[in-house]
Protein backbone atom coordinates (compact mmCIF):
# COMPACT_ATOMS: atom_id res chain seq x y z
CA UNK A 1 0.00 0.00 0.00
CA UNK A 2 1.30 3.45 -0.84
CA UNK A 3 2.17 5.59 2.16
CA UNK A 4 -0.25 8.41 2.88
CA UNK A 5 1.00 11.66 1.49
CA UNK A 6 3.43 10.04 -0.94
CA UNK A 7 3.35 11.96 -4.20
CA UNK A 8 4.48 10.57 -7.53
CA UNK A 9 4.31 12.35 -10.85
CA UNK A 10 2.76 10.70 -13.91
CA UNK A 11 5.29 8.48 -15.65
CA UNK A 12 7.26 7.63 -12.50
CA UNK A 13 7.58 3.95 -11.55
CA UNK A 14 5.73 2.78 -8.46
CA UNK A 15 7.88 2.13 -5.37
CA UNK A 16 9.12 -1.43 -5.47
CA UNK A 17 8.83 -1.80 -9.24
CA UNK A 18 12.55 -2.50 -9.51
CA UNK A 19 12.29 -5.14 -6.78
CA UNK A 20 9.43 -6.94 -8.51
CA UNK A 21 11.22 -6.85 -11.86
CA UNK A 22 14.44 -8.22 -10.35
CA UNK A 23 12.67 -11.12 -8.63
CA UNK A 24 10.71 -11.90 -11.77
CA UNK A 25 13.90 -11.85 -13.85
CA UNK A 26 15.66 -14.42 -11.66
CA UNK A 27 12.61 -16.70 -11.54
CA UNK A 28 12.20 -16.52 -15.32
CA UNK A 29 15.86 -17.24 -15.96
CA UNK A 30 15.83 -20.30 -13.70
CA UNK A 31 12.56 -21.53 -15.19
CA UNK A 32 14.01 -21.29 -18.69
CA UNK A 33 17.14 -23.16 -17.60
CA UNK A 34 14.99 -25.99 -16.27
CA UNK A 35 12.85 -26.01 -19.38
CA UNK A 36 16.04 -26.37 -21.41
CA UNK A 37 16.57 -29.64 -19.56
CA UNK A 38 13.25 -30.92 -20.84
CA UNK A 39 11.13 -30.09 -17.79
CA UNK A 40 7.57 -28.88 -18.61
CA UNK A 41 6.97 -25.16 -18.09
CA UNK A 42 4.55 -25.51 -15.16
CA UNK A 43 6.86 -27.90 -13.30
CA UNK A 44 9.90 -25.76 -14.14
CA UNK A 45 8.24 -22.71 -12.59
CA UNK A 46 7.29 -24.70 -9.48
CA UNK A 47 10.86 -25.92 -9.04
CA UNK A 48 12.30 -22.44 -9.61
CA UNK A 49 10.09 -21.04 -6.84
CA UNK A 50 11.03 -23.93 -4.53
CA UNK A 51 14.74 -23.38 -5.13
CA UNK A 52 14.35 -19.67 -4.52
CA UNK A 53 12.98 -20.32 -1.01
CA UNK A 54 10.66 -17.92 0.81
CA UNK A 55 9.74 -15.80 -2.19
CA UNK A 56 7.07 -13.76 -0.46
CA UNK A 57 9.27 -13.13 2.56
CA UNK A 58 12.12 -12.04 0.30
CA UNK A 59 9.75 -9.74 -1.61
CA UNK A 60 8.51 -8.08 1.59
CA UNK A 61 12.04 -7.69 2.92
CA UNK A 62 13.33 -6.16 -0.32
CA UNK A 63 10.35 -3.81 -0.55
CA UNK A 64 10.92 -2.67 3.03
CA UNK A 65 14.57 -2.01 2.20
CA UNK A 66 13.58 -0.08 -0.94
CA UNK A 67 11.18 2.11 1.05
CA UNK A 68 13.84 2.67 3.71
CA UNK A 69 16.35 3.72 1.04
CA UNK A 70 13.82 6.17 -0.42
CA UNK A 71 13.12 7.63 3.03
CA UNK A 72 16.83 8.15 3.68
CA UNK A 73 17.25 9.84 0.31
CA UNK A 74 14.26 12.09 0.95
CA UNK A 75 15.61 13.10 4.36
CA UNK A 76 19.14 13.84 3.18
CA UNK A 77 18.40 15.25 -0.29
CA UNK A 78 14.75 16.36 -0.41
CA UNK A 79 15.16 18.77 -3.31
CA UNK A 80 17.18 16.32 -5.39
CA UNK A 81 14.54 13.66 -4.77
CA UNK A 82 11.74 15.90 -6.03
CA UNK A 83 13.82 16.96 -9.04
CA UNK A 84 14.47 13.31 -9.88
CA UNK A 85 10.72 12.72 -9.75
CA UNK A 86 10.20 15.57 -12.20
CA UNK A 87 12.87 14.27 -14.60
CA UNK A 88 11.48 10.74 -14.49
CA UNK A 89 7.99 12.06 -15.18
CA UNK A 90 9.25 14.12 -18.10
CA UNK A 91 10.89 11.07 -19.62
CA UNK A 92 7.72 9.07 -19.14
CA UNK A 93 5.58 11.71 -20.79
CA UNK A 94 8.05 12.07 -23.65
CA UNK A 95 7.54 8.40 -24.49
CA UNK A 96 3.76 8.99 -24.73
CA UNK A 97 3.32 12.60 -25.84
CA UNK A 98 -0.22 12.09 -27.05
CA UNK A 99 -1.42 11.17 -23.61
CA UNK A 100 -1.04 14.66 -22.16
CA UNK A 101 -2.29 18.00 -23.41
CA UNK A 102 -0.86 21.42 -22.59
CA UNK A 103 -3.17 22.28 -19.66
CA UNK A 104 -2.32 18.98 -17.98
CA UNK A 105 1.38 19.66 -18.46
CA UNK A 106 1.04 23.01 -16.74
CA UNK A 107 -0.84 21.35 -13.89
CA UNK A 108 1.84 18.70 -13.54
CA UNK A 109 4.59 21.31 -13.29
CA UNK A 110 2.63 23.28 -10.71
CA UNK A 111 1.98 20.20 -8.62
CA UNK A 112 5.63 19.18 -8.96
CA UNK A 113 6.85 22.44 -7.48
CA UNK A 114 4.31 22.15 -4.69
CA UNK A 115 5.41 18.58 -4.02
CA UNK A 116 9.03 19.69 -3.90
CA UNK A 117 8.29 22.12 -1.09
CA UNK A 118 6.03 19.70 0.77
CA UNK A 119 8.61 16.93 0.44
CA UNK A 120 11.24 19.13 2.06
CA UNK A 121 8.91 20.21 4.86
CA UNK A 122 7.57 16.74 5.56
CA UNK A 123 10.86 14.87 5.18
CA UNK A 124 13.15 17.25 7.06
CA UNK A 125 11.52 20.14 8.88
CA UNK A 126 8.67 18.11 10.41
CA UNK A 127 10.62 14.93 11.14
CA UNK A 128 11.59 14.90 14.83
CA UNK A 129 15.26 14.29 15.45
CA UNK A 130 15.80 11.06 17.40
CA UNK A 131 18.09 12.68 19.98
CA UNK A 132 17.62 13.65 23.59
CA UNK A 133 17.57 17.47 23.78
CA UNK A 134 18.40 17.98 20.08
CA UNK A 135 18.90 21.73 20.58
CA UNK A 136 22.16 20.89 22.39
CA UNK A 137 23.34 18.35 19.82
CA UNK A 138 26.27 19.27 17.58
CA UNK A 139 28.41 17.76 14.86
CA UNK A 140 32.09 17.97 15.83
CA UNK A 141 35.00 17.55 13.44
CA UNK A 142 38.72 17.87 13.12
CA UNK A 143 39.98 20.54 10.70
CA UNK A 144 42.82 19.55 8.42
CA UNK A 145 45.67 21.81 7.31
CA UNK A 146 44.24 24.30 4.85
CA UNK A 147 40.94 24.68 6.64
CA UNK A 148 38.92 21.75 5.32
CA UNK A 149 36.66 19.85 7.70
CA UNK A 150 37.35 16.14 8.08
CA UNK A 151 35.88 13.38 10.17
CA UNK A 152 37.49 12.47 13.47
CA UNK A 153 39.88 9.67 14.38
CA UNK A 154 39.16 7.22 17.18
CA UNK A 155 41.99 8.44 19.46
CA UNK A 156 40.72 12.02 19.16
CA UNK A 157 37.13 10.93 19.80
CA UNK A 158 38.22 9.09 22.93
CA UNK A 159 40.15 12.13 24.17
CA UNK A 160 37.22 14.46 23.49
CA UNK A 161 34.87 12.16 25.37
CA UNK A 162 37.14 11.84 28.39
CA UNK A 163 38.69 15.31 28.64
CA UNK A 164 36.35 17.94 27.19
CA UNK A 165 34.56 19.46 30.18
CA UNK A 166 31.96 21.30 28.09
CA UNK A 167 30.82 18.08 26.46
CA UNK A 168 28.09 16.18 28.28
CA UNK A 169 28.09 13.18 25.93
CA UNK A 170 29.92 12.31 22.72
CA UNK A 171 30.14 9.35 20.36
CA UNK A 172 31.20 8.50 16.84
CA UNK A 173 29.91 6.14 14.21
CA UNK A 174 30.70 4.62 10.83
CA UNK A 175 27.85 3.93 8.43
CA UNK A 176 28.30 0.57 6.76
CA UNK A 177 26.56 -2.24 4.94
CA UNK A 178 27.05 -5.69 6.45
CA UNK A 179 26.51 -9.26 5.25
CA UNK A 180 24.08 -11.09 7.52
CA UNK A 181 22.91 -14.70 7.54
CA UNK A 182 19.30 -15.46 8.52
CA UNK A 183 17.16 -18.56 8.42
CA UNK A 184 16.19 -17.77 4.83
CA UNK A 185 19.76 -17.20 3.62
CA UNK A 186 22.35 -14.43 3.31
CA UNK A 187 21.31 -10.78 2.95
CA UNK A 188 22.93 -7.37 3.41
CA UNK A 189 21.75 -4.90 6.03
CA UNK A 190 22.44 -1.22 6.65
CA UNK A 191 24.08 -0.45 9.94
CA UNK A 192 26.54 1.53 11.99
CA UNK A 193 29.65 0.65 13.93
CA UNK A 194 29.61 2.90 16.98
CA UNK A 195 31.82 4.06 19.82
CA UNK A 196 30.91 4.01 23.49
CA UNK A 197 27.86 6.06 24.47
CA UNK A 198 26.25 6.23 21.04
CA UNK A 199 22.87 4.73 21.93
CA UNK A 200 22.65 6.98 24.98
CA UNK A 201 22.54 10.01 22.66
CA UNK A 202 19.21 8.82 21.25
CA UNK A 203 15.74 9.45 22.63
CA UNK A 204 14.38 6.39 24.49
CA UNK A 205 16.01 4.12 21.90
CA UNK A 206 15.40 0.65 23.32
CA UNK A 207 12.22 -1.33 22.84
CA UNK A 208 13.87 -4.11 24.81
CA UNK A 209 17.32 -5.08 26.00
CA UNK A 210 20.25 -2.95 27.12
CA UNK A 211 22.64 -0.38 25.74
CA UNK A 212 26.22 -1.39 25.02
CA UNK A 213 28.40 -1.47 28.12
CA UNK A 214 31.98 -0.31 28.50
CA UNK A 215 33.04 -3.96 28.40
CA UNK A 216 31.30 -4.41 25.03
CA UNK A 217 33.63 -1.73 23.64
CA UNK A 218 36.88 -3.49 24.60
CA UNK A 219 39.12 -5.00 21.93
CA UNK A 220 38.63 -8.75 22.13
CA UNK A 221 35.23 -8.50 23.84
CA UNK A 222 32.44 -10.91 22.96
CA UNK A 223 30.64 -9.61 19.88
CA UNK A 224 27.21 -8.11 20.51
CA UNK A 225 24.67 -6.35 18.31
CA UNK A 226 21.56 -4.20 18.64
CA UNK A 227 18.96 -4.67 15.90
CA UNK A 228 16.17 -2.42 14.68
CA UNK A 229 12.54 -3.07 15.49
CA UNK A 230 11.86 -3.49 11.78
CA UNK A 231 14.58 -6.14 11.35
CA UNK A 232 13.35 -7.92 14.48
CA UNK A 233 9.89 -8.21 12.96
CA UNK A 234 11.03 -9.04 9.42
CA UNK A 235 13.81 -11.53 10.06
CA UNK A 236 12.72 -12.94 13.42
CA UNK A 237 8.91 -12.57 13.25
CA UNK A 238 8.98 -10.41 16.39
CA UNK A 239 10.16 -13.33 18.54
CA UNK A 240 9.83 -12.54 22.25
CA UNK A 241 13.02 -14.50 22.99
CA UNK A 242 15.20 -12.50 20.57
CA UNK A 243 17.55 -11.26 23.31
CA UNK A 244 20.47 -13.63 23.68
CA UNK A 245 20.04 -15.15 20.22
CA UNK A 246 23.04 -15.42 17.94
CA UNK A 247 23.11 -13.44 14.69
CA UNK A 248 25.83 -13.95 12.09
CA UNK A 249 27.29 -10.68 10.80
CA UNK A 250 30.46 -10.39 8.73
CA UNK A 251 30.92 -14.13 9.17
CA UNK A 252 31.02 -13.86 12.99
CA UNK A 253 28.35 -14.75 15.57
CA UNK A 254 26.98 -11.78 17.54
CA UNK A 255 24.70 -11.93 20.55
CA UNK A 256 21.57 -9.79 20.21
CA UNK A 257 21.42 -7.57 23.31
CA UNK A 258 18.88 -4.92 22.26
CA UNK A 259 16.04 -4.01 19.91
CA UNK A 260 16.06 -0.33 18.88
CA UNK A 261 12.78 1.47 18.21
CA UNK A 262 12.42 2.40 14.54
CA UNK A 263 11.51 5.99 15.40
CA UNK A 264 14.74 6.34 17.38
CA UNK A 265 17.04 4.76 14.79
CA UNK A 266 20.05 6.78 13.66
CA UNK A 267 21.54 6.92 11.10
CA UNK A 268 18.12 6.81 9.49
CA UNK A 269 17.34 3.38 8.08
CA UNK A 270 19.96 1.54 10.15
CA UNK A 271 19.08 -2.06 11.00
CA UNK A 272 22.05 -3.09 13.13
CA UNK A 273 24.50 -1.37 15.49
CA UNK A 274 27.81 -2.89 16.60
CA UNK A 275 30.55 -1.70 18.96
CA UNK A 276 33.42 -0.82 16.64
CA UNK A 277 36.27 -1.93 18.89
CA UNK A 278 35.81 -5.75 18.73
CA UNK A 279 34.97 -5.75 15.01
CA UNK A 280 37.67 -3.32 13.80
CA UNK A 281 40.50 -3.19 16.34
CA UNK A 282 42.90 -1.98 13.66
CA UNK A 283 41.02 1.31 13.26
CA UNK A 284 41.07 2.49 16.84
CA UNK A 285 44.82 3.04 17.26
CA UNK A 286 45.45 5.19 14.19
CA UNK A 287 45.11 8.93 14.74
CA UNK A 288 45.46 9.45 10.99
CA UNK A 289 42.34 7.38 10.25
CA UNK A 290 39.91 10.29 10.40
CA UNK A 291 36.85 8.33 9.37
CA UNK A 292 34.31 8.69 12.20
CA UNK A 293 31.31 10.98 12.12
CA UNK A 294 31.07 12.50 15.59
CA UNK A 295 28.08 13.82 17.52
CA UNK A 296 28.20 15.63 20.84
CA UNK A 297 25.67 16.94 23.32
CA UNK A 298 27.08 20.06 24.94
CA UNK A 299 26.31 21.05 28.49
CA UNK A 300 23.51 23.63 28.94
CA UNK A 301 24.59 27.15 27.99
CA UNK A 302 27.74 26.09 26.09
CA UNK A 303 28.20 27.86 22.74
CA UNK A 304 29.87 26.60 19.59
CA UNK A 305 32.95 28.83 19.78
CA UNK A 306 33.77 27.91 23.37
CA UNK A 307 33.25 24.24 22.68
CA UNK A 308 35.38 24.32 19.53
CA UNK A 309 38.25 26.00 21.38
CA UNK A 310 38.25 23.30 24.04
CA UNK A 311 38.01 20.51 21.46
CA UNK A 312 41.04 22.03 19.70
CA UNK A 313 43.03 22.05 22.92
CA UNK A 314 42.25 18.40 23.48
CA UNK A 315 42.95 17.23 19.90
CA UNK A 316 46.34 18.97 19.88
CA UNK A 317 47.43 16.80 22.79
CA UNK A 318 46.67 13.62 20.82
CA UNK A 319 49.58 12.40 18.65
CA UNK A 320 48.40 12.86 15.08
CA UNK A 321 45.40 14.93 16.14
CA UNK A 322 44.44 18.03 14.16
CA UNK A 323 45.53 21.48 15.28
CA UNK A 324 41.99 22.80 14.89
CA UNK A 325 38.48 21.53 15.50
CA UNK A 326 35.04 22.71 14.50
CA UNK A 327 31.49 22.35 15.75
CA UNK A 328 28.09 23.06 14.25
CA UNK A 329 24.59 22.61 15.62
CA UNK A 330 23.04 19.41 14.31
CA UNK A 331 19.75 21.11 13.47
CA UNK A 332 21.58 23.73 11.39
CA UNK A 333 23.50 21.05 9.52
CA UNK A 334 20.29 19.22 8.66
CA UNK A 335 18.08 22.20 7.93
CA UNK A 336 20.47 24.99 6.93
CA UNK A 337 20.19 24.48 3.18
CA UNK A 338 16.41 24.80 3.36
CA UNK A 339 16.19 27.70 5.78
CA UNK A 340 18.91 29.80 4.15
CA UNK A 341 17.42 32.20 1.55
Amino acid sequence: MRDRGEFRLPGCPEPGTEVEEELEFHLTMRKEELMGLGIPEEEALRRAKTEFGDLEGTRRYCLDQDRSRRRRLALRHPFRTAWDELLMAARGLARKPGAVVAPASILVLAVAMNALVLSAVRGVLMAPLPFSEPERMAVVEEIQDGGGFVRASYPVLKAWREEARQVEALAGYLETRLPMVTGTGPVHVDGAKVTEGFLELLTNPLRMGRAFSADDHRVGAARVVAISEGLWRQAFAGASDILGRSLELEGQPHEVVAVVRDESAFPDGSQVWLPVEPSNPDLIQIAGAKIFLALARFRPGVGLDAAARELEEVSRRVPGGAEEAGAGWLTDRLLGDIRTP
